[in-house]
């Protein structure tokens, strides 16, 4: 029988304390500190096989803490600690081929290893096996095992399988939708803590979806995920601030949360905050700022904010007029599926057009994007193309179409066109449209 001393005792105790927290690998343990004596202690135990010295050796070395970091011996005693069946040592060399730390990322491998967590009843192993059964990571997609897993980490305590079995819940995915189930594994993940849950909770609330519309208990669960730093909630109070709906409305309090998400890199809180310097809401209007946030979030994809740059760029306002530049962010923006940067990028392309008509063919399809959309300004160009036969072939009942649909979005210029499109169709073709379009409006 081994004894073990108190200073000895006390880092296994920390270490069965790290291996039961829930969520602790994903949001990173404090630096512990470790003397030579406890080092020596741990070191003894396990070579003697105690496994949880075995896997305590493993975070150790695998976090730094009183050691070099040494990803190849922290898998090593995970190793020796994994097979005599220790649930958290699988699960961190699950981690560690996920994610190619100190081995070959290699997600069958992990899988694996989460499997063997999972079914010594780990509740982070079950909510990760669960994720890669939904996303189809190191093997194929299965909804049902997803739904199976996600429920038992729910069960054994894990705050990020609660949310996601109440997200599935939400979307219908693997089970019937059922917003009461999803609002009630909402509510145990806020409990413990969890910003994504706690945003989707004030969410509900606010829409009134599973739950009686609270206006009231929506901020609060706002302001416990955005107080702790979660940019995705920050915005979105940010956005509640400035709407006003069932609080007091603030522009101030709006742009200080849009800012503090910004500032993490929150694309969409870039923006918004962009269009909050650009007009002055709850600050100093200053175009140099808005343009300056605008070009953050245009760097990470933000359509919208794609379309600012581009438009700075083609009147030279602020960045000096650059229309190769402004035409290259018109195109990612319109490739982003932003409406206005389709019919302007389109009209770009007509006026390029050569005389294969090649620019015009294209003009044409990202025209047709836009209108879609229902932007107006599109319909009206491409009811004027489809007359004209201009970038494909002529098309008198589509450019009645699209003419008579700009003219309901209060195009003005549409009204001209489309007496002259009328007057070269039959009054039957005329009636049979009208039918139509009177149809799209009803339905």
């Amino acid at each position: 029988m081994i004894t073990v001393d108190f200073a000895a005792l006390r880092v296994h105790n920390v270490a069965l304390q790290v291996h039961t927290e829930p969520q602790g690998f994903a949001r990173g343990f404090p630096a512990m500190a470790i003397t030579n004596t406890e080092f020596s202690t741990l070191l003894d135990l396990a070579k003697g096989g105690d496994v949880d010295a075995q896997a305590a050796l493993g975070d150790l070395y695998f976090n730094g803490w009183g050691v070099r970091t040494d990803l190849a011996l922290a898998r090593n005693w995970y190793t020796r600690a994994a097979e005599l069946g220790h649930a958290h040592s699988c699960y961190r060399l699950a981690q560690m081929h996920a994610r190619g730390n100190g081995v070959v990322q290699d997600a069958q491998h992990a899988r694996e290893w989460f499997e063997r967590a999972a079914e010594l009843g780990y509740a982070p192993a079950q909510a990760a096996l669960a994720w890669f059964h939904q996303r189809g990571i190191g093997g194929p997609v299965d909804l049902e095992r997803a739904l199976h897993w996600y429920r038992q980490g729910a069960i054994g305590g894990s705050a990020v399988a609660r949310f996601n079995l109440g997200l599935m819940c939400a979307l219908g995915q693997g089970v019937d939708k059922d917003l009461t189930e999803a609002i009630t594994w909402y509510r145990a993940a806020s409990a413990q803590g969890y910003p994504h849950a706690q945003l989707n909770l004030a969410m509900a609330y606010l829409r009134g979806e599973g739950v009686e519309r609270d206006p009231a208990e929506a901020l609060r669960w706002y302001l416990a995920a955005a107080n702790q730093g979660y940019a995705k909630a920050q915005y979105h109070l940010g956005l509640l601030y400035a709407s006003g709906e069932g609080i007091p409305q603030d522009d101030r309090i709006a742009a200080q949360w849009q800012r503090r998400a910004a500032e993490q890199g929150y694309h969409r809180a870039q923006y918004q905050l962009g269009l909050i310097h650009r007009h002055g809401l709850g600050v100093r209007a200053d175009d140099a700022e808005a343009l300056r946030w605008f070009l953050e979030a245009a760097e990470q994809g933000h359509p919208k904010a794609q379309y600012q740059v581009a438009m700075a760029y083609l009147r030279g306002e602020g960045l000096g007029r650059d229309p190769v530049a402004g035409r290259e962010w018109l195109r990612k923006a319109a490739e982003g599926g932003y409406h206005k940067a389709q019919y302007r990028h389109g009209l770009a392309l007509l006026e390029r057009s050569d005389e294969s008509q090649a620019g015009a063919v294209a003009a044409r399809a990202w025209l047709q994007r836009a209108a879609t959309q229902g932007n107006a300004n599109a319909l009206y160009a491409l009811g004027v193309l489809h007359a004209s036969g201009e970038g494909g072939p002529r098309d008198l009942l589509a450019a009645y179409r699209c003419l008579a649909q700009a003219e309901r979005e209060g195009d003005e210029r549409a009204s001209a066109h489309l007496t002259r499109v009328a007057a070269r169709l039959t009054a039957e073709q005329i009636e049979g449209l009208q039918a139509e379009l009177g149809r799209r409006d009803s339905a």
